[in-house]
């Protein structure tokens, strides 16, 4: 029972990922850059001959929780800076909690990684008050959403996407750019060259598709572990019951020798009881098969 469900574990969290993200989009490389400010690195790469497509999403910043407020009480539910994601720059596709692909967001509503939404007591539909410099939104929670490259957990950095207007109407504050990022999603069978060229580039992380799996080794691991222990389980099944029918054959001898001893006796009796049978002709057993006659010794006289 445990190595089965060790194993259908296993195979279900690979073939899983491998499916999300395949239905996320996920291109074979994907280059990520924090706080980097203007560079032409989407460009320098975009060059490259073995670049069959690059797809760049922006991020905005909001640098602490402290920003937003709930109720009218400030956030403090996180530590990391959030990060805004423009529902027209969508480079792959997020799912919803029914997970189906979010292709929009209304003026004035946002959706929230799990992340954000730790130790916060929000329903749908509740507001948030998110302030930037000088700007200020009151945005309607229409549920949270989930994206294949973020890692899981609530030490990660919290992301909302949000209508490409009220995006439009933060990025111009100045608070929004002081730790923004990108990602590039890029379509190529030649990782190296990405690499060397990243190199140029200060806070460029470049992942392989395979690599970024690496996100859910936690998953993997306890998978693995229930594997190892199901294996010990059953080596020490196997010990036991081979010192189980050890000491069962040792108690039980003398009785296993009559037994023996018994089926002896029965095969000579049998033995005994129908030796005759090879003298009966062919002749008499068509004749007195039925009586038997033939069993008994002729005499002179028969």
């Amino acid at each position: 029972m445990f190595a089965s469900a060790a194993v259908n574990n296993i195979i279900a969290v690979t073939g899983g990922i491998g499916h999300y993200f395949d239905a996320a989009g996920v291109p074979g490389v994907t280059v990520l850059m924090l706080n980097s400010g203007e560079n032409d690195i989407g460009e320098k790469i975009g060059e490259l001959a073995t670049v069959k497509e690059i797809r760049t999403e922006n991020w905005l910043c909001v640098s602490s929780s402290k920003y937003f407020k709930h109720n009218g009480k400030e956030l403090d539910n996180f530590t990391n800076a959030a990060y805004l994601i423009s529902d027209s720059e969508m480079a792959i596709n997020y799912f919803d909690k029914n997970n189906n692909i979010i292709q929009s967001v209304d003026k004035g509503c946002f959706y929230a990684s799990a992340s954000f939404l730790q130790d916060l007591t929000i329903k749908e539909g509740g507001e948030v008050e998110l302030t930037a410099g000088d700007s200020h939104l009151t945005l309607k929670f229409m549920g949270w959403f989930k994206g294949a490259l973020f890692q899981p957990g609530d030490a990660n950095p919290p992301y909302l996407i949000m209508n490409s207007a009220d995006y439009g109407y933060l990025g111009k504050e100045e608070a929004t750019h002081i730790m923004n990022g990108k990602q590039l999603y890029i379509n190529t069978s030649e990782v190296n060259e990405i690499r060397e060229l990243a190199k140029n580039y200060g806070g460029a992380y470049v992942n392989t598709r395979e690599e970024s799996k690496s996100i859910y080794l936690y998953d993997m691991l306890s998978a693995y572990i229930l594997m190892m222990i199901s294996i010990v389980l059953m080596l020490t099944a196997f010990v036991v019951l081979r010192f189980t029918i050890g000491f069962t054959v040792s108690g039980e001898f003398r009785e296993i020798g009559v037994m023996k001893a018994v089926v002896i006796i029965i095969l000579l009796f049998c033995y005994g009881c129908t030796r005759r049978v090879n003298k009966l002709s062919p002749v008499d057993a068509v004749r007195n098969g039925q009586t038997g006659e033939s069993f008994r010794r002729k005499s002179l006289f028969t």
